[in-house]
């Protein structure tokens, strides 16, 4: 099960003034509404959608302790190792997205849902994803109405426009379309 907890953890490391816990764990309503407006996990971490920026985990471990580690290990300002390796976390700014309102895995990545634009965020791996190996692809300038309209079947993945209901799938050659 997701441990929203950590969730609220990354979501108060964005600088967002963020609501504490409910009594039962879970996230209060302001929070869920607020800072992390969809969570979604692919090729063995978490993404996180903050506004217009996606934040992603460290590459899970056991125990999954990493969960709110979206960040790189190594010391960016390091002049001896500096680099950013396969397993870190990282973020990704959206600038055309718009509000972000939901993620959802598909196929090769993240699908990431804004009201102006769905963009992907697409590994070169199957099932994998790597923080120094990924390509930030525009899918259609048709954004989402709600974050709820969102709908997945086997090969395909559909939501509602403002302008119609599209739906998001795979080609003959292997591409989104």
């Amino acid at each position: 099960p997701f441990d929203w907890a950590i969730a609220v953890s990354v979501a108060s490391s964005t600088g967002d003034d963020t609501k504490p816990v409910t009594a039962d764990g879970l996230p209060s309503l302001d929070i869920l509404s607020g800072a992390v407006t969809d969570v979604e996990s692919f090729g063995g971490r978490i993404f996180y959608l903050c506004n217009n920026t996606v934040l992603f985990s460290q590459t899970l471990s056991t125990g999954n302790l990493n969960y709110d580690k979206c960040y790189q290990d190594a010391d960016p300002t390091s002049e001896e190792v500096s680099d950013v390796v396969a397993t870190d976390g990282g973020m990704i700014h959206l600038l055309s997205l718009g509000r972000g309102k939901a993620l959802k895995s598909f196929y090769r990545g993240v699908l990431v849902f804004g009201d102006k634009e769905v963009t992907g965020i697409m590994s070169n791996y199957i099932n994998l994803f790597s923080a120094n190996d990924y390509d930030v692809v525009k899918i259609t300038n048709a954004g989402i109405s709600s974050k709820y309209s969102v709908v997945e079947t086997d090969n395909n993945v559909f939501y509602w426009s403002n302008h119609g209901i599209y739906i998001v799938g795979i080609d003959e050659n292997n591409n989104i379309s």
